[in-house]
């Protein structure tokens, strides 16, 4: 077991971060399994359980844990007879004196949230399909709907693990999928990223103006294109040549949609290149939109350490 040094400042609560030391599982669910889902003897699940509940000073059935699923779902209850069997989600927050609430992780992180002046707990099962969809900040908004400043908001976790192991290939597939690079996928879980972060924020804004400027380029030129199709439209009884010349006769140009055939193909030509260069705008904000949604993967990872 061990604590926050400046959580344990605070009289009017009680933490601790467990290890799989010091229980009763045995096997492969040695030693202080308290995942009662899982195929541990519940006995010794149950045990491990009463184990936790006396270290942080409540009751065993006032010990709430969730069903986790890497989700980004707060769970909160004001009264502890609200609280049914079993809840799912991935996240904690109550109000409620003299419980305990927990969540179990292997090599996620577990985030614990205290707010002092308002007197509001939390804690949250953070991996990275949680903290990409924003299980943190979602936590945070909890507290928030429940009148805590954030500034008041204090937020303590292990050391992240993600950074110190290897990921395997289809964690990296997954995180690809969601618009980061092999590379950038790769570098969520090193030690040294801070280069690869930076890059990918100036990419990141580097497309964002492309993409805005090239949208405009486009969209006005497109727009003054077809304002000058307008004007250059002519009548169909219009003549070219000497004065008398009849309708159709040889002074007539070919016209398409009103317009003289050579004039037609040349707006043709720039109105292609009007479109070319929207769709390359667009192509740019979509590069721009997938690098921040990475950065912001990157950032809920790491923002939060343990103090």
């Amino acid at each position: 077991m061990f604590y926050s040094t400046k959580l344990k400042k605070f009289q009017k609560i009680k933490h601790c971060f467990f290890s799989r030391k010091n229980g009763f599982s045995k096997g492969l669910y040695q030693s202080l399994n308290c995942g009662i889902g899982s195929n541990d003897e519940k006995k010794d699940v149950l045990k491990n359980l009463e184990f936790v509940s006396k270290k942080i000073g409540c009751r065993n059935d006032y010990l709430i844990t969730l069903n986790q699923k890497h989700s980004d779902e707060v769970i909160f209850f004001d009264t502890i007879h609200s609280v049914k069997n079993k809840l799912s989600g991935d996240a904690i927050v109550t109000t409620v004196k003299n419980v305990g609430i927990g969540i179990l992780t292997a090599d996620c992180a577990p985030i614990l949230f205290y707010d002092p002046v308002n007197h509001i707990i939390g804690c949250a099962h953070s991996g990275w399909k949680g903290a990409f969809n924003g299980i943190i900040q979602k936590t945070v908004k909890k507290f928030n709907e429940l009148n805590s400043n954030n500034n008041d908001l204090l937020v303590y976790h292990v050391a992240d693990r993600l950074q110190q192991n290897t990921p395997d290939s289809a964690v990296i597939q997954e995180i690809q999928k969601r618009g980061a690079s092999e590379k950038e996928a790769t570098s969520i879980f090193s030690d040294g990223v801070k280069y690869a972060l930076q890059k990918s924020k100036s990419e990141a804004i580097s497309n964002l103006i492309w993409g805005i400027t090239s949208v405009l380029i486009g969209v006005v030129a497109l727009y003054v294109l077809i304002w000058a199709i307008a004007w250059l439209r002519l009548p169909d009884h219009a003549t070219f040549g000497p004065p008398g010349r009849p309708p159709g006769g040889p002074g007539r140009p070919t016209l398409i949609m009103g317009i003289p055939q050579p004039l037609f193909i040349m707006t043709l030509i720039v109105g292609i290149q009007c479109l070319a260069v929207i769709v390359f705008g667009l192509s740019r904000l979509l590069k721009s939109w997938l690098k921040f949604r990475w950065l912001r993967l990157r950032a809920n990872m790491t923002q939060f350490e343990l103090e």
